[in-house]
């Protein structure tokens, strides 16, 4: 890894990890914060090892200092799950027009994972149901629209 690309990606791990943790809204359940729209972003410019470093990492941190510590581990896995699925769709599309489809398709498994999580975690399905809505909001609406804007500014610096 060269300098440039460390530093690129410690930058990345620390913008994610504050926009998720510190530029929050929170709800009982967890948060809605900007950490998901940077690292899509993040992922369509700079790949699938910045991406992955920068959402696994930086969110995973986030959750470490929070109240939301159990969420660590899942959301490590989750949201690295959701880079892979990201940079693999925008390779294969290779239309910058239709990036939104491979983050709306990222958010859904997002969801999907922490549903599935908080099902277990609770052993209550009506606790589960109840982030459904507004993680799909977060992932699926607000973070495509946050990461459209970003990527051109992305793509500056890279």
């Amino acid at each position: 890894m060269k300098v440039k690309e460390l530093v690129l990606n410690a930058l990345f791990i620390a913008l994610v990890f504050v926009a998720t943790r510190f530029i929050a809204i929170t709800t009982p359940y967890g948060y809605f914060h900007a950490g998901d729209g940077i690292f899509f972003a993040i992922a369509i410019v700079f790949g699938l090892r910045s991406g992955v470093l920068a959402a696994g990492i930086g969110m995973g941190l986030s959750d470490f200092f929070s109240p939301y510590i159990v969420y660590t581990i899942p959301t490590l896995i989750i949201k690295s799950v959701m880079v892979i699925i990201i940079v693999v769709l925008v390779k294969k599309i290779n239309n910058e027009k239709l990036n939104a489809v491979p983050m709306v398709m990222a958010g859904l498994v997002g969801v999907l994972g922490y549903f599935t999580f908080e099902f277990f975690y609770y052993s209550d399905l009506a606790a589960a149901t109840s982030m459904v809505v507004p993680n799909i909001l977060q992932s699926c609406v607000v973070a495509p629209l946050l990461a459209t804007v970003l990527v051109p500014l992305l793509k500056r610096i890279k």
